[in-house]
């Protein structure tokens, strides 16, 4: 397993290969910081363009988590398709490796489900000791299509928390759904609007388990029906500003949406061309030793750039220590970039943004030893 900043680069550089697709986003526009697995209908081989011949949902990430497909399962071009029960996509190795240390999660998923009156399962996980399921049209009379998350700590116990949102996903309908998880709240989201948070303790995700995309393990009569676009783990809870963006991008690229249909926040925007633009802030404070600069511009106690996220720009920052100070290290959103040189420990970076974020570099009066 990948040490954090090392899989971000992973990431990075499988994504850049691939061509940047409709409306200037592609699968490395998604939020990376903290993504763990990455499943794309459109990038489903992992080369950068889609192929109708994988047997393999590729990970993106890097990290290995391979997906084989069940054998009814089809592609279409920007998605798998399946009409059966069976296990859609079965993820060979488990997530555990990935995420162990990490209690919060983030799942989210795209999907156009066929039918509205059938309990399916969008992702889930099982062991002998713990479940963990996210599905469409659980409880409820009639069933609606509402989305459902549950789950339990120890087996054979009953169900240990159960979450029923009030958001329903029909046939035909297509929606990008995402769940934040941590042990004491969880909360679903459907098109980056927020339509349940809830409260209790519970157990995710970090767990030696069996892993279905589009199905349960033990429930073949559970699989989903129609068309599955994307599915994305986190190991960390995603906020409002960045599930709105990856709603968009799915959108845009699996729904037929334009960038101009979208107003983001949280340091992310859309230029005319509907290329991804994010603003990394680089800030150091009244007492903190020293400023920052930016290439081409004066030295400030802040500054900020917009840059875009493909990886296709630099920006150039230098940390200026004061008189009788000294450069350490540069801390902050480190995972939010990727240097193009450089490295934290360096004064002089050039840097491609991933998400938006803040640099802040730390100084030390000179002849102190760091503790």
């Amino acid at each position: 397993m990948k040490k954090p900043f090392d899989a971000i680069l992973a990431v990075m550089s499988v994504f850049v290969t691939g061509g940047i697709l409709a409306d200037g986003v592609s699968a490395r526009s998604y939020v990376q910081n903290g993504l763990v697995a990455c499943y794309d209908g459109i990038e489903n081989a992992g080369l950068g363009k889609h192929s109708d011949s994988a047997r393999e949902w590729v990970d993106l990430t890097g990290n290995g988590f391979k997906g084989v497909l069940g054998p009814a399962v089809t592609w279409s071009k920007n998605g798998w398709v399946n009409d059966a029960d069976g296990q859609p996509v079965v993820v060979t190795n488990t997530y555990l490796s990935a995420v162990t240390g990490s209690r919060k999660f983030t799942v989210e998923f795209a999907a156009k489900p066929d039918r509205a009156n059938e309990r399916e399962a969008f992702f889930s996980q099982f062991s002998a000791l713990h479940s963990f399921t996210f599905e469409h049209n659980s409880g409820g009379n009639p069933k609606t299509g509402r989305i459902r998350i549950y789950g339990n700590r120890a087996l054979p116990a009953g169900t240990d928390f159960s979450v029923m949102s009030g958001a329903v996903v029909g046939a035909g309908e297509w929606a990008s759904v995402s769940a934040t998880l941590t042990p004491e709240s969880q909360t679903i989201w459907k098109n980056g609007s927020r339509i349940l948070a809830t409260t209790g303790t519970v157990s995710v995700l970090n767990c030696s388990c069996e892993s279905v995309i589009g199905g349960e393990p033990r429930r073949a009569d559970m699989a989903f029906k129609g068309t599955y676009h994307a599915f994305r783990l986190y190991n960390r809870v995603l906020s409002d500003d960045e599930i709105a963006l990856n709603a968009a991008i799915d959108a845009i690229r699996f729904n037929g949406a334009s960038p101009k249909d979208f107003k983001l926040s949280g340091g992310y925007s859309f230029d005319d061309k509907g290329n991804l633009l994010v603003m990394v802030t680089a800030v150091t404070y009244a007492n903190d030793g020293g400023m920052v600069k930016v290439d081409g511009e004066e030295p400030t106690k802040m500054t900020t750039v917009i840059i875009k996220q493909d990886g296709s720009e630099t920006v150039t920052i230098t940390a200026l220590p004061d008189a009788g100070y000294e450069f350490v290290a540069w801390t902050g959103d480190i995972g939010s970039v990727a240097f193009a040189s450089g490295s934290a420990s360096d004064a002089r970076i050039t840097i491609t943004a991933q998400n938006a974020g803040s640099l802040k570099p730390v100084f030390r009066k000179t002849g102190t030893v760091k503790r």
